[in-house]
């Protein structure tokens, strides 16, 4: 086969010296090249069959070379997920060539998935999005979303605020609703670090100052990732976890956005308003768990699974927590799994730290003062305290070589 010549030099497809018979070579030899990395691609719109250049089911993001345009509309309108051809996986979002910029815009993509009729299979309930990172510093838009969404139109280019929106209001933190799973390419080179980090406080006896970066679903999957702190950031992440059940009610909302920014006459990527709607595998984790003495069959199941965190880290300077697996969130087993998970969440705010002096426990001064106090007289603020893992409300941790280091408490089962 002959070398692929780079266009602008001697003997390219496009100089105009170049023979007949080297110009046909020159295009054969790039068709050939084409095939191989897309197989045996078989295109045409409005064909019956088409064998796209991409999995309808997989994302990729990568904060340097992506992009976050949405496109509507289909290049092939027939059969399956397998066969049909979104514009939008002819644009951005589906190749590790053209990927999105942000995992907010990817999440987005896959609510937009799992609310079209062509995108389900008798082998899962939908749950079938993964989201692959590419390596490098990213921004995790966690912040407090809005009640509800104004309608995308073609050729759009969000904001990062647009796509805030999509996230909870009140709480924050980011979806990863049907079960999406996330997994980096290198634990060390792609970090996640936080747009969002609540104000230095005491932790509220409900939790409800607490936020999260990402909020998970059953089924899903998330590996090979580091979590830092804030870009710039000089205050406590005490209540800030990287991981959190979704609820049902947040859930509910999200595709609510998902139907009102995507379900329009405007848009013509064939959202159904049915199944922009919550499953039960999404919130209710591995089955129901009845009462005692009120069990049926239906217990017995694994329709959905535990969030498993695998191969993850954590590098804090300022006590960002690792999970907090709250019951109260979810139904059903109220598990997360967990292993290799390790984590070096140190604290460098002051005012997470106490010094007894006097009978009392009261703030330093400066980070002198910290240092020059025994340490028989400092503590980290029973209200401020960061955590690596924590189980509440009868939650379940199902935990596999677990490291943690500097964290006020590193396994917390509270009351789980």
């Amino acid at each position: 086969m002959a070398e692929i010549i780079r266009g602008g030099q001697a003997g390219s497809s496009d100089d105009i010296n170049i023979s007949q018979g080297d110009f046909r070579e020159q295009l054969a030899t790039i068709t050939d090249a084409v095939k191989q990395l897309s197989g045996g691609a078989e295109i045409a719109p409005g064909a019956v069959v088409n064998d796209p250049l991409n999995a309808p089911y997989v994302l990729y993001v990568n904060p340097y070379t992506g992009k976050d345009t949405f496109v509507s509309g289909s290049y092939s309108t027939s059969g399956t997920a397998t066969e049909r051809i979104e514009l939008q996986r002819l644009e951005c979002g589906y190749t590790e060539a053209r990927p999105f910029k942000t995992v907010n815009r990817a999440i987005i993509e896959a609510g937009i998935i799992t609310a079209k009729s062509y995108y389900t299979s008798p082998l899962s309930d939908n749950d079938l999005v993964s989201i692959i990172m590419m390596p490098g510093a990213t921004t995790a838009y966690n912040g407090v979303g809005v009640g509800s969404v104004s309608e995308w139109a073609n050729g759009k280019e969000p904001t990062t605020a647009e796509l805030t929106e999509f996230n909870p209001t009140v709480t924050g933190g980011i979806l990863l609703p049907r079960g999406v799973s996330l997994c980096g390419l290198d634990l060390r080179k792609t970090i996640f670090r936080p747009d969002y980090v609540p104000s230095v406080a005491d932790e509220a006896s409900d939790y409800s100052n607490r936020r999260a970066i990402f909020k998970v679903t059953g089924t899903g999957y998330y590996f090979g990732f580091t979590f830092m702190d804030k870009v710039g950031s000089t205050a406590s992440h005490h209540l800030l976890s990287a991981f959190e059940f979704a609820s049902e009610s947040e859930l509910d909302e999200f595709y609510s956005k998902i139907t009102d920014a995507f379900g329009g006459a405007n848009n013509t990527g064939g959202i159904s308003n049915s199944l922009a709607v919550t499953k039960d595998v999404e919130f209710e984790i591995v089955g129901p768990q009845p009462a005692n003495g009120s069990q049926t069959i239906n217990t017995d199941t694994t329709n959905s699974a535990s969030p498993y965190i695998f191969n993850c880290s954590i590098r804090s300077n300022y006590g960002l927590c690792g999970i907090f697996a709250n019951g109260d969130k979810v139904t059903g087993f109220k598990s997360m799994v967990t292993a290799n998970y390790t984590a070096v969440s140190l604290q460098r705010d002051l005012n997470a730290w106490q010094k007894y002096s006097g009978s009392n426990w009261g703030a330093f001064t400066d980070y002198q003062d910290y240092i020059d106090t025994s340490p028989n007289d400092v503590r980290m603020n029973p209200a401020r305290r960061s955590f690596h893992v924590r189980a509440v409300n009868k939650a379940v941790i199902q935990e596999v070589s677990l490291f943690a280091i500097g964290q006020g408490v590193h396994h917390w089962t509270e009351s789980g």
